[in-house]
């Protein structure tokens, strides 16, 4: 291991079970996982991975830069997406000033 990595710590909360944290991500939910620079999981079940990404939806994931999930159980992935409701599956390709999606799939299977 370099100096440079850090090992996973298990935290655990009253109210929070197998909650896991790493580097200055942040936890706020029963079963959540958060990893990487300001990466927040605040819903149960949730993940969040990557920098700046926030997991705000029961059993979402959402992993890269910037990226937010767009509802329950929805998955996010790339860069800066824009969250759209009602999605399953999106990939953002934006910028900090300019967010947005280079592909996003509903819960019918519709693509965009």
């Amino acid at each position: 291991m370099n100096k440079n990595t850090k090992r996973l710590h298990e935290i655990h909360f009253p109210n929070h079970s197998d909650a896991y944290i790493l580097n200055d991500a942040e936890i706020d939910a029963q079963n959540a996982w958060a990893y990487g620079t300001n990466a927040k999981a605040i819903a149960d079940n949730s993940h969040a991975e990557g920098k700046n990404t926030f997991a705000q939806d029961e059993g979402s994931h959402v992993e890269g830069l910037g990226t937010q999930s767009s509802g329950d159980y929805s998955h996010v992935q790339g860069k800066y997406n824009q969250p759209v409701e009602n999605h399953a599956f999106i990939i953002g390709g934006g910028s900090e000033d300019n967010p947005k999606n280079i592909y996003s799939m509903d819960w019918e299977g519709n693509s965009s």
